[in-house]
């Protein structure tokens, strides 16, 4: 595939190392998981948020991503993704998607039949589902933070750390086909109500999230929060969306926001405690998971009902979480932890 300015790129280090298959023997309950600095996947079952067992293994996890019945993956700064099997509790192969970077593979997105990472030195990566290889490697800015696949349609939103920008890229040639410059830089994106056309952004030096509305402003709507929000997720069906924050008038907080008949920004604070820093969207229940750090090398996963601003309960896991991701339509939540 032919890349922007005419570079073609192909496929890294595929030929050098084409698996690396990682066998891990039996399956292991939390009780034994200890904070050695491994990186483990804790499998949490859903509704209940009864943590099963953990996986380990996946070093240098950054990121994770379900995509199958049975199948998640798992990006490393190593330069490798991780292919794990929740059934079997097992990683059953790493591939190699790019060059060691510290910073780098915290953010994946699902594409069509692929998933997009993050990279080292900036570049995107797309990895085929079928074929289980790199496939195309491209820009999208100087620094890119996080990415986001719409809800409405084939485009993948990426937000980025120097120039400020949050670029629409186009799935069909991997092309920036638009951008929308933020009063300050995003740190995470998540796609919004559908028939809005709308991606929710969250600054991450400023106390404020953004709106854009794809099809109806050419400028993004600013909504001012109490602190800096570090992660940010939303409902496609409603304009609900929740912002997360690691300190809050002493203490860590989810700010719940939705907009009314008027298109007006609402805005509501659930106190949490520690210090959230990860959240995600469970559709079919219409809920958030927010993982927050109590320091004490110990992370508590919270369900939240933002309709009825309450706490359904929390799970405790060891390590600091790096990610979450909904497995096996809501049957259970994958949690990335270092430890």
């Amino acid at each position: 595939m032919v890349g922007r300015n005419g570079h073609r790129y192909l496929p890294v280090l595929i030929a050098a190392a084409a698996v690396l298959a990682t066998a891990v023997p039996g399956c292991h309950r939390l009780t034994e998981y200890s904070s050695t600095g491994e990186t483990g996947v804790v499998v949490i079952r859903l509704p209940d948020l009864e943590a099963e067992d953990v996986i380990p293994g996946f070093e240098g996890g950054r990121s994770i991503c379900s995509v199958g019945n049975e199948n998640f993956v798992v990006a490393s700064n190593r330069g490798r993704l991780f292919w794990g099997n929740s059934a079997e509790r097992t990683i059953e192969h790493a591939y190699p998607i790019g060059t060691a970077f510290t910073a780098g593979y915290g953010s994946m997105a699902p594409g069509d039949g692929s998933i997009y990472i993050i990279t080292g030195y900036g570049q995107i990566a797309q990895f085929n589902l079928s074929s289980r290889k790199v496939v195309d490697q491209f820009d999208a800015g100087p620094l890119p933070t996080d990415l986001c696949r719409a809800a409405f349609g084939p485009y993948l939103y990426v937000s980025d750390g120097q120039d400020g920008l949050v670029r629409e890229v186009w799935l069909l040639d991997n092309e920036v086909h638009d951008q929308y410059g933020m009063p300050h830089p995003v740190r995470a994106l998540a796609s919004g109500r559908i028939i809005d056309r709308a991606v929710m952004c969250a600054a991450g030096s400023a106390s404020e999230a953004y709106r854009i509305l794809v099809d109806s402003l050419p400028y993004p709507e600013t909504v001012e929060l109490s602190s800096p929000p570090v992660d940010i997720a939303a409902f496609r069906d409603t304009s609900l969306c929740c912002a997360v924050h690691p300190v809050m008038h002493g203490s860590g907080g989810a700010t719940i926001i939705w907009y009314d008949s008027l298109g007006q920004a609402q805005t509501r604070i659930m106190s949490l405690d520690g210090s959230p820093c990860v959240i995600c969207t469970d559709h079919v229940r219409r809920l958030f998971y927010v993982a927050s750090f109590l320091g004490d090398g110990t992370t508590r996963i919270y369900k939240l009902d933002p309709f009825d601003m309450a706490i359904l309960g929390s799970v405790d896991v060891d390590g600091l979480l790096r990610d979450m991701a909904l497995h096996r339509n809501g049957e259970f939540l994958l949690a990335l932890t270092s430890g």
